[in-house]
């Protein structure tokens, strides 16, 4: 509050700042005591200060503001909005005219004068349309009433404008609050000029959108119940940076039924955001709990009455930080806080930005035990906030999924960020977002509209922290803010690098724990330094790091990539401790350096950098940049290293197109160069792609052709890993007997040169091998030996590859609980190293387990996911034995041309990848799908084909099988002589092989089919033979059809009684164990015979 002075006045003046009344909805009247004749007093002297001041425009502006008051006064219709716009006038005027007369917040320039100039012409229209209304007759203004509201509106819309523009020079806070004006008088008569706050006695209420803080939320309760229940006071604190949630968190804990039932409804809610006075603060603390005001000589008094004299109360101060940050006297502030925290029926709850509080009041923190202010969300209630403020249905997509975690990770959880970017993409897919996130960064998370604050603007929030008054005075702490922004990780393990990563500072120790305390960085769980990810692209946008501390940074981890990076063996555990929680640091430095001066010390430590993100976390980031200087520093002959190392990376990541390319050029460069060891590695590289992407005889080639260079130059290692992807071709051809005898030679070479990496490679294949020969304990003792070298080699690729094998073994076990967890695992382990075709080979694998559960339409949607992400890397393998799954989904949902359609399209995959094992399988599924369609011929003609395929490939289970469905199909279309042959020869296979239960089937169908013929004897000595192999293994259904067909033959005979005996226990065992359909056939069977047909 200050007195109206004159020009000549050197007393103390407000700050510029006061944001314009706003209108109740029942109209806005001014206080008793103050009329339009203060306003005119007022403006009269504001335009009179402004005489003295030498800035362009501004005398015109506030004479024109004088001018717009003395209409206002005229007006006869439309009174009371007319005064408004005059007063909004005139604080704007008195604002602007006091900064100036400051001359410490505004500044002259071509900017702000033609600003000024702005406000003029807007001015001259405001005059203009209030001198229309005041002109008005009687008839005129009942007639023009509406229209006149309308463009005293407009008048309104323009004063409002002119604040947001002069708020970026004068610093005036935006706020939604109505402001009044209050005129008292001294002893001596003379009006002093207060500014308090017109707050609602009605508190805000609770966010309509508030999750993950149901925890801290309790405590908050608790605290306050136990504080009420005990009749002693208690005083909470809610720290932290903007945007995190304070005022939410305040408003969810007092309108909790618990809290208002403690109080009986008492909690008083006080936005401290535009209070800069320990007056105005105890004015708004009494106006909401409805005292009055009292002496102005003691006011304290009258809130020390006003709290002791009431029943147990909750008091929330929210946004403390203005009061106690920007009020001159903070020991006033203090000391007034301290009286209320003394009174025992008081609970007092503050908000506020940073971490410094009253030290004279003994503080509870929320939540509880975490000094360091309220932490952001989970991932988890992050997602939830997301959904409920863009109001769509979440995605049930995995790749939209982890577009999402990605977004919601750099937002660092935020709450306020992530409501902002959810509505501002509301439509909009969570893979655009991320896409627009990363392009416009904070820009996204601000709401539509040109006035912003810190609940509508990111950017406005976080203004307010690094303007903080906590940084005030602080040498040096801009650009130690520019420094930790330019740290995605922020400084690992602080306390013991930042004197290290920081040795330009004077004091980075004192620095850390200024911003620390203005909340704009905080130590992580880890022990790290670090930014939320608003605060860091703020910085990033509004200040540069100078070139000293800059090469600070770039010699720090240069030197620590240069002794720690390592690429395998034990060096690698190693390098992954020290160096993982700096990876996103080192890239950033690098890549910066790598574009502003390249030097051959860097080129070096980036390519030795990029050898050990190729195992950890695969990115050729680096090395893209790397390659455009290697000409530049002198260093051309480390391009085709470059090249096959960007190959490889693409590869494991799936992105099979990018990397032929570019081992493709490496080779060539090698063969250029002469170097015939890059030649055979690169070949071995090629060799892996050909694999992966099911090109098996192009492998072929690539392998034996490094084989013979290594042969011809005694390269005993390389010759290891030939014989090691000979192996894997082998497998991956379905050669498995080879197979198993490559792994195991190449195991013996690697065993005998020491090498442990290899060694553990064979011992995974071998594994592969053993599982799919269905020797279980052994292929778990080769996964679990391979897995546990892979982890003490620090290989996360090769550990995630054997937890995927180890799922597919617990799979074939059946042992579904384990599979789940065990394949969870290494989709993190595959997510975390950003392996596409890991990832893909993993949402397959809890497809098949949730098949083999029986939830298939949720294996469905996955198997779909999963094959258009094999489809989007060109790994056909995986989409066709996807495409095969979801044909034998479709068949269990009854929908068998569809069916049909998705195993033609597997088929042709199959066939086109040279897998002539899932091929056959096509062709015996496709034939029992045209059989189902009674498209008899065309299903025997795919069967015969299957069989010779089956037996090309010495299958004789798939030979069976497709014997067995062929010869039931022969029955079908009265081929009775051809079905009983090829039963015959399957039943002989199934003998062969053991399986009982084929054996039962084929003796139940060839009884049929003997039957049909009219040889009942026969025909019951093979279903007699189908009942006790059934029986022997515990086979309910194939009893049940024994029986059935057993019935058959007796009523053909003319037994009906034992006939209908048969067909009964038939229908019994049917219904006990759910089969429907078998229940139906006997109960047809059974009803015609009651009826004599």
């Amino acid at each position: 509050m200050r007195l109206l002075q004159s020009k000549s006045s050197n007393g103390p003046t407000r700050p510029m700042g006061v944001p314009l009344p706003r209108r109740k909805s029942s109209g806005f009247k001014l206080e008793k005591g103050i009329g339009i004749d203060h306003v005119k007093v007022g403006m009269k002297m504001v335009a009179s200060l402004a005489e003295g001041i030498d800035f362009p425009g501004l005398k015109g502006a506030a004479f024109l503001a004088y001018e717009i008051v003395e209409v206002a006064d005229t007006v006869k219709t439309n009174k009371e909005d007319c005064r408004f716009v005059a007063e909004c006038v005139w604080r704007l005027i008195d604002a602007l005219v006091d900064s100036s007369a400051r001359s410490k917040t505004m500044v002259s320039n071509a900017r702000l004068t033609e600003d000024i100039n702005r406000l003029g012409r807007d001015l001259e229209r405001i005059k203009f349309i209030l001198q229309l209304v005041a002109s008005r007759r009687l008839l005129g203004r009942i007639f023009y009433h509406e229209a006149d509201q309308k463009q005293i509106a407009r008048c309104k819309d323009m004063i409002d404008t002119s604040l947001r523009v002069f708020s970026v020079y004068t610093g005036i806070q935006l706020r939604t609050d109505v402001f009044e004006l209050k005129i008292r008088h001294t002893s001596d008569g003379d009006p002093i000029l207060t500014k308090s706050v017109q707050i609602s006695r009605v508190p805000p209420p609770k966010p309509r959108v508030f999750v993950g803080r149901d925890q801290v939320v309790n405590e908050g309760i608790a605290i306050i119940c136990d504080a009420v229940r005990n009749q002693v006071g208690a005083n909470v604190a809610i720290l932290g940076t903007g945007g995190i949630g304070k005022t939410s968190l305040a408003l969810a804990i007092l309108h909790h039924d618990e809290v208002q039932t403690s109080l009986n409804g008492r909690c008083y809610f006080v936005p401290c955001d535009a209070i800069n006075s320990v007056s105005a603060l105890i004015h708004s603390i009494l106006q909401v709990l409805d005292a009055p005001p009292g002496s102005v000589t003691d006011l304290i008094s009258a809130l020390h009455r006003c709290l002791e004299s009431s029943d147990p109360l909750l008091l929330i101060l929210d946004n403390f930080e203005t009061p106690w940050y920007e009020v001159t006297s903070r020991t006033q502030v203090e000391s007034v806080l301290a009286r209320i925290a003394a009174i025992a029926n008081v609970t007092l709850m503050i908000t506020i930005r940073g971490l410094e509080l009253p030290s004279e009041i003994q503080w509870i923190t929320l939540p509880v035990r975490h000094t360091h202010g309220l932490p952001a969300l989970t991932l988890e209630a992050a997602r939830e906030a997301f959904w409920a403020h863009s109001a769509a249905t979440p995605s049930a997509d995995p790749e939209s999924q982890r577009a999402l975690d990605t977004l919601l990770e750099e937002l660092s959880f935020v709450p306020l960020a992530v409501k902002l970017v959810a509505h501002a993409g509301k439509q909009q897919p969570p893979e655009l977002l991320l896409k627009r996130w990363r392009k416009e960064r904070n820009a996204l998370a601000e709401a539509h509209g040109d006035k912003h604050d810190h609940l509508t603007s990111i950017d406005y929030s976080i203004s307010l922290l690094v303007n903080s008054p906590i940084l005030a005075g602080q040498k040096d702490v801009k650009q130690f803010l520019a420094l930790l922004a330019n740290l995605p990780d922020g400084i690992p393990d602080w306390t013991k690098n930042l004197e290290h990563m920081a040795p330009q500072f004077t004091n980075p120790m004192r620095l850390a724990d200024v911003v620390q305390t203005a909340t704009l960085v905080y130590p992580d769980s880890s022990g790290a330094l670090k930014m939320l990810s608003p605060i860091r692209h703020h910085i990033l946008d509004s200040y540069s790091l100078d070139s000293a501390h800059l090469a600070g940074l770039e010699s720090y981890y240069i030197t620590l990539v240069n002794q720690h990076a390592a690429r395998s063996g034990p060096g690698l555990m190693t390098a992954v401790q020290i160096l993982s929680p700096h990876i996103n640091n080192i890239m950033s430095v690098m890549r910066s350096a790598l574009r502003q001066h390249p030097s051959k010390v860097l080129v070096n430590a980036t390519l030795k950098m990029s050898y050990f993100l190729y195992e950890v976390r695969p990115t050729c980031d680096l090395l893209e940049q790397m390659v455009k200087v290697l000409k530049v520093v002198d260093m051309a002959e480390m391009e085709p290293v470059a090249y096959h190392v960007m190959g490889d990376i693409w590869c494991r990541e799936g992105k099979f197109v990018e990397s032929r390319e570019r081992l493709e050029k490496a080779y060539e460069l090698f063969i250029a160069a002469g170097n015939e060891n890059g030649q055979s590695q690169c070949l071995q590289s090629l060799a892996e792609l050909c694999l992966r992407e099911s090109k098996y005889s192009e492998a072929e080639v690539k392998i034996h052709q490094a084989l013979g260079i290594y042969q011809s130059t005694n390269n005993a290692l390389g010759i290891a890993q030939c014989q090691r992807r000979l192996g894997e071709l082998l497998f991956s051809s379905d050669r498995y007997p080879e197979a198993r005898e490559s792994f195991e030679d190449a195991l013996q070479k690697f065993e005998k040169i020491n090498d442990k990496f290899g060694s553990a490679q064979c011992l995974r294949g071998l594994g592969e091998v053993l599982r799919v020969e269905d020797e279980y304990p052994d292929a778990r003792e080769m996964l679990e030996k391979a897995y546990v070298e892979f982890k003490t080699l620090g290989n996360m690729f090769w550990q995630a590859q054997c937890l995927k094998s180890l799922a597919d073994l617990l799979l074939r076990e059946d042992k579904y609980k384990e599979a789940s967890t065990t394949i969870e695992e290494a989709e993190a382990q595959f997510h975390q190293i950003r392996n596409a075709l890991g990832l893909a080979e993993c949402h397959q694998t809890q497809a098949e387990l949730l098949q083999l559960e029986d939830k298939y339409l949720t294996a469905k949607e996955l198997f779909t996911v999963a094959c258009k992400e094999f489809k989007k890397i060109g790994a056909p393998l995986g989409e066709a034995k996807c495409l095969k799954s979801i044909s034998e989904i479709l068949l269990v949902e009854d929908d068998v041309t569809e069916a049909r359609r998705t195993l033609e399209q597997a088929q042709e995959l199959f066939n086109k990848i040279e897998k002539p094992f899932y091929s056959a399988q096509c062709l015996q599924g496709l034939g029992e799908l045209l059989s189902m369609e009674e498209n008899y011929p065309e299903a025997e003609a795919k069967l015969k084909e299957a069989v010779e395929e089956f037996v090309r490939l010495d299958n004789q289970i798939g030979e069976a099988q497709c014997l067995k469905t062929l010869g039931n199909i022969l029955q079908l279309e009265d081929k009775y002589s051809e079905a009983s042959e090829v039963l015959e020869r399957a039943f002989v296979l199934f003998d062969d092989i053991e399986d009982t239960l084929g054996e039962a089937q084929c003796l139940r169908s060839l009884a049929e089919v003997l039957r049909l013929q009219g040889k009942y004897a026969e025909a019951h000595e093979k279903v007699q033979k189908s009942h006790e192999a059934s029986s022997r293994i515990g086979d309910s259904l194939g009893i049940a059809q024994s029986l059935q067909v057993l019935g058959e033959i007796l009523r053909m005979e003319g037994k009906t009684t034992e006939a209908f005996g048969k067909l009964q226990e038939a229908l019994d065992l049917f219904d006990s164990i759910g089969d429907a359909v078998g229940a139906e056939q006997v109960e047809e069977t059974l009803q015609a015979m009651k009826e004599g047909i």
